[in-house]
């Protein structure tokens, strides 16, 4: 499922540390909260959330769950957004501005696995070894 708090969060130019800053709620309630349905919410998780967001309670879920059934994803823009979806295990997510840039071109530069293999082939498996031991 998609993280429909971060969505939220997002679109209204906030962050995960804002509803940390108050120590209402932790990093680990947040975690589990962003990987459940709005629906599933309880009453004092949701109006906990509320209050930190200066929201009405009923306008969040709302909008929550709003987002949940759009079509609407999280955009990563950067390198640290990037690997916050990847860690959280987000399923879907877009990529955007420079970074995507990066991406295209990381992927534009990936040798074919028969051109790997040849490359092995040729040098004996030396040259696998050397690219490895020369990168780590």
């Amino acid at each position: 499922m998609k993280n429909v708090l971060a969505i939220y969060l997002q679109k209204h130019g906030l962050a995960i540390i804002d509803l940390l800053k108050s120590g209402k709620i932790s990093e680990a309630q947040l975690a589990r909260i962003s990987k459940r349905d709005p629906e599933k919410y309880s009453a004092k998780t949701l109006d906990t959330l509320a209050k930190e967001l200066n929201v009405n309670s009923d306008e969040l879920l709302a909008d929550l769950k709003n987002i949940r059934d759009s079509q609407e994803l999280y955009e990563v823009t950067d390198a640290n957004e990037l690997r916050q979806r990847v860690k959280e295990q987000e399923e879907e997510f877009l990529v955007k501005g420079d970074l995507r840039e990066l991406l295209k071109e990381i992927k534009r530069s990936q040798v074919s696995e028969m051109a790997e293999t040849g490359f092995d082939l040729g040098s004996g498996g030396s040259g696998s070894l050397g690219h490895a031991v020369f990168y780590v």
